[in-house]
């Protein structure tokens, strides 16, 4: 699998190498993230939750498969020149977690579509079976290299099924995201007409940095064909499908925040795709204690000369906005 000539070093092990370190950091960035959402979210629903451990787990059995094999051909079997050409079982394995984290993440993106289009199962079937066959080709391409064979056909019909379905999603769900705020009428305010925006932009940048992960797999190995240059790319791919989805779930922290520092009519919740924005009903600071207090009826009591004293009710309606908060802009 490996050439063991001294001058195929930076092009095989080193990059390699410098593949696993990269991969490195984007699970640090993934565990972040993660720890982030459960910090923020504790009430999100149990299958999310369920979703970002499995997410993590898988990132990080990948992570574990390919140190392993760095180690194994750079220190165990440093020198022997039999060992260092052999397939082992750890980098046979490494495309497996990839295909499970990628078919994860799209399925995430996917559920949201299929929410914010009104279940529109002309719109979601078909990207749902270009999924599959993601997850089949990737799948596939881990079984052949575990029985040690290769199709090219395999890595390219993979890489542009997979381009083409990023761009797809993102394509989707930035229409249904605008259209489903018009249908809202939340548009109406500039603040939450930013939010929307922002929303579209995370979901534009997150797809974005997938498809250009994967592209550049497929420019590398053309380009470069004797490198393992795109396998070290690759190694990062199904991290970057993973931090997606967490970045999606966490932008919600700031759009809430952006929320809370609204006036309360302007305060309304907002649905991107079976996800909510919507704040908790605790007192933000900055505001007067009065506006959250219950509107109770007022008791007071008059006496009169000669006449026994009595009370009398007086049921005050209090305009929802009679207690303006001290400051529009104040945080949460």
């Amino acid at each position: 699998m490996f050439p063991a000539h001294i001058d195929a070093f930076p092009l095989y092990y080193g990059s390699v190498l410098i593949g696993v370190l990269f991969a490195t950091f984007f699970q640090g960035v993934l565990t972040v993230q993660v720890y982030q959402y459960y910090q923020n979210f504790p009430e999100d629903p149990r299958t999310i939750k369920m979703l970002v451990v499995v997410l993590w787990a898988l990132s990080f059995i990948h992570l574990m498969l390919i140190s392993y094999t760095v180690y194994f051909y750079l220190v165990i079997s440093w020198g022997n020149v039999q060992a260092i050409t052999h397939l082992i079982l750890p980098f046979a394995f490494h495309l497996l977690p990839i295909a499970f984290t990628i078919l994860f993440s799209q399925l995430f993106f996917l559920f949201r579509i299929w929410i914010l289009s009104q279940r529109n199962v002309l719109i979601v079937g078909p990207v749902f079976v270009l999924s599959l066959s993601t997850f089949g080709l990737v799948f596939a391409e881990g079984m052949l290299i575990i029985l040690r064979r290769r199709l090219e056909q395999f890595l390219f019909a993979m890489i542009i099924v997979g381009t083409v379905l990023d761009i797809l999603i993102a394509v989707l769900m930035c229409y249904y995201m605008r259209k489903r705020t018009n249908y809202q009428v939340v548009l109406d305010y500039r603040a939450t007409s930013r939010l929307v925006t922002q929303v579209i932009r995370y979901t534009i940048a997150s797809t974005a940095l997938t498809s250009l992960l994967v592209l550049a797999c497929l420019f590398t190995h053309i380009a470069i064909p004797g490198s393992f240059i795109y396998i070290a790319l690759y190694f990062s791919s199904g991290r970057t499908y993973a931090n997606a989805v967490l970045a999606n779930l966490n932008a919600r922290h700031k759009l809430r925040e952006a929320l809370e520092s609204m006036e309360p009519s302007f305060a309304e919740p907002v649905d991107f795709g079976g996800i909510s924005t919507a704040t908790r009903g605790i007192p933000r600071l900055g505001t007067n204690i009065c506006e959250h207090l219950p509107r109770a009826p007022v008791t007071t009591s008059y006496s009169a000369t000669g006449a026994s004293s009595a009370k009398l009710q007086l049921f005050v309606q209090v305009p929802p906005n009679a207690y303006p908060p001290i400051s529009r802009h104040s945080l949460p």
